[in-house]
Order: C-alpha cells, then structure tokens, then sequence
C-alpha cells in the first residue's frame, strides 16, 4: 500500500485538526475546505470502501456522521449540507481511505464540484479558528468531546 494520508493523520504523523472520536472513527477539519467548517468523517483503521468495513465500524462511522451534521448545524447555521463518499478513484475518491465528506452550504454563496485535490489547502490560522467556534458546541452532541 502507497502511503496514506489519513493514516498518516489517525496516527499523529501529520499535522490535522480533529474534533472528536470513537471507537471506529474520526471526525476531523478537511484541510481543503470548500465551505467553512468541511469535515470529513473516516475509520481509524485503513479500509479503501465501505464494503471494507465491518458492521460494527459502519454503525459507528454512520453515528459519527450524524453527530457532525448536528454540529454543523448548530454552529454555522447552513440552509444546508452537501454529504457523500466516492469509492474508487473512477468515482471521484481522492484518498485511498474510505470517508464521508459533510460540508455546509450557503444560498448565494459560490461552491465548486471540483476535486478535493484540486482545491488548496486552507490556512492553518483559518482552520484552527474554525475549529475554535465548533468547541462550544460539541458538548451539546450526544458522546461528542473536542479531540
């Protein structure tokens, strides 16, 4: 297996911004934010698609998910959210490491389908304040602690 990023992440190799955790997964700031307050929601352990997932992994990714879209809710007050995974570079998955991707979005505010790996990544000082306005919040999220 080529290097993984999102490993490299889970792992504190790299440098990212997570929100919280369980279990089976990771809540974390998207480092390419399309919208403010992108995340991305992924299994700790590497799996490529959803059909690598055990059941048990699945569920927990599944409550995760829900969990961000109520914090993004609650924080930013979108008209709504953009939510999905791709399997496969064929489909659009731009890392090897099955995630959902769950972004706000704006009525009248511009947003691009462009791949992640065409966007540029966000500034550290616009992420960690992001990640500031989500900390109030997460206490009021079923099982949610800041990270």
């Amino acid at each position: 297996m080529d290097l993984c990023i999102f490993c490299e992440y889970i792992a504190g190799r790299l440098p990212w911004y997570p929100v919280w955790q369980c279990e089976h997964g990771v809540v974390f700031l998207n480092l390419r934010q399309r919208s403010e307050g992108a995340l991305l929601v992924a299994p700790r352990r590497h799996a490529e698609s959803i059909t690598d997932l055990s059941a048990a992994e699945l569920h927990g990714l599944l409550s995760l998910a829900t969990d961000a879209t109520n914090l993004l809710f609650r924080t930013f007050e979108p008209d709504g959210l953009h939510t999905w995974c791709n399997s496969g570079a064929a489909a659009g998955q731009s890392e090897p490491h099955f995630h959902f991707q769950i972004v706000p979005r704006y009525e009248g505010r511009p947003y691009t389908f462009d791949s992640s790996r065409a966007l540029v990544n966000t500034t550290n000082v616009v992420l960690a304040s992001t990640l500031e306005k989500m900390k109030p919040h997460l206490l009021k999220i079923s099982g949610a602690r800041p990270a």
